[in-house]
């Protein structure tokens, strides 16, 4: 009880603002913290709720817990997650596993189009963990979530179709690099910057997954240094070919 009220004397002082500032940021991000370990699987609006206990602190538990309730708001909870991780390892019926992968960790909640929205909203605090787990992920559900925007369709790319991750990835080179489309052109930089992330804060460790990274270290290089291009790169890739600057086509 005396500490109670030591604390309680000195956080009316004006000197101690500093540490009493400290010591609410801790308390809210610990509430929110709980907030979003209670959440059910697939309360996505219930994970939402959750942001405004974070909303006034830049710490890095803070853009952890304003990633991660991002993420689960736009529809990554535990289930997506271990699909995604069962399609990239276990199914190999898929004809394009890593398009698959990135296909099953989009969120789609409550459409492709805000799942998108939300993705690339969550990736700028993502980035700022500075945390190579949280960035890899976040570069993923970026690129799984444009291929579904702009490829899925109103109900997003159904990936228990063996085939449907390769035709969205044929959908994608027409619609962005052939022949681009302004809904393609308006977000491929998006793409683009998520190629660049992960290949600054994942694939440049020795134990990356060639898997992923052989395609998007290609793209970087292949691009030029343009978000775009880096984009455009990685569709190609991803349909494993190769990419060219000069004419911005697959080849």
């Amino acid at each position: 009880m005396q500490r109670i009220l030591l604390s309680s004397i000195l956080c009316v002082g004006l000197f101690s603002a500093l540490s009493c500032s400290k010591g609410s940021e801790s308390n809210d991000l610990a509430k929110a913290q709980k907030c979003l370990d209670d959440v059910p699987n697939g309360d996505y609006d219930g994970a939402k709720n959750c942001l405004s206990l974070v909303k006034d602190y830049t710490s890095q538990q803070a853009e952890i817990l304003r990633c991660s309730i991002l993420l689960a708001s736009g529809g990554l909870m535990e289930d997506k997650i271990v699909k995604a991780a069962n399609t990239f390892k276990n199914d190999s019926s898929q004809t394009n596993k890593t398009a698959a992968y990135m296909a099953a960790l989009a969120l789609t909640y409550p459409t492709p189009s805000d799942g998108y929205d939300t993705a690339v909203n969550a990736d700028q605090y993502c980035q700022a963990t500075n945390i190579k787990g949280y960035q890899y992920l976040s570069g993923l559900v970026v690129a799984g979530s444009f291929m579904n925007k702009i490829a899925g369709g109103a109900t997003g790319i159904d990936i228990t179709d063996p085939n449907a991750a390769q035709n969205a990835i044929n959908t994608l080179i027409a619609d962005c690099v052939t022949t681009p489309t302004a809904t393609c052109t308006d977000n491929i930089g998006a793409l683009g910057g998520a190629a660049e992330n992960l290949a600054n804060s994942y694939c440049n460790q020795s134990n990356a997954d060639p898997n992923v990274c052989n395609q998007v270290n290609g793209a970087i290089t292949s691009s030029g240094g343009s978000q775009e291009a880096a984009g455009q790169a990685l569709l190609c890739y991803l349909n494993n070919k190769t990419y060219s600057a000069s004419d911005g086509q697959c080849h």
